[in-house]
């Protein structure tokens, strides 16, 4: 569960950084991101999308499901492995997902990457 937290943490943080570099060889940084939308607007912007909301419900659940393992690791020793082990199926099912269905690192080709992204030529 801790390390499925810290991979997590990087890969949402990865994401972060695509947006606030304005990297639109990620197809989500260039379908819902430009050049011109506020710094404020492009740290919220991961959310918007159905892949980049999907990695963070992992994140977060997987930093809170570890919360809760680390918090309870003494007092509840006869029940955690059954916890630890409804809480991981929960939380593998989410990070395939985020894998497979809605791949948050999926590349455009560079031929087609845009310069300003997607949501500036939006009306």
């Amino acid at each position: 569960m801790y390390a499925l937290a810290g991979l997590s943490v990087v890969a949402f943080v990865v994401l972060e950084l695509a947006f606030l570099r304005n990297d639109f060889s990620f197809k989500v940084v260039a379908s819902t991101s430009s050049t011109t939308i506020p710094v404020f607007y492009k740290l919220t912007a991961p959310w918007s999308s159905q892949q980049g909301s999907l990695l963070l419900w992992v994140t977060l659940s997987s930093l809170w499901s570890s919360l809760a393992l680390f918090l309870t690791r003494r007092r509840l020793r006869d029940i955690a492995p059954y916890a630890a082990a409804v809480l991981l199926a929960m939380e593998g099912f989410f990070a395939a997902l985020a894998c497979f269905a809605a791949n948050p690192f999926q590349t455009t080709p560079p031929a087609q990457t845009p310069s300003n992204g997607q949501a500036s030529t939006r009306c």
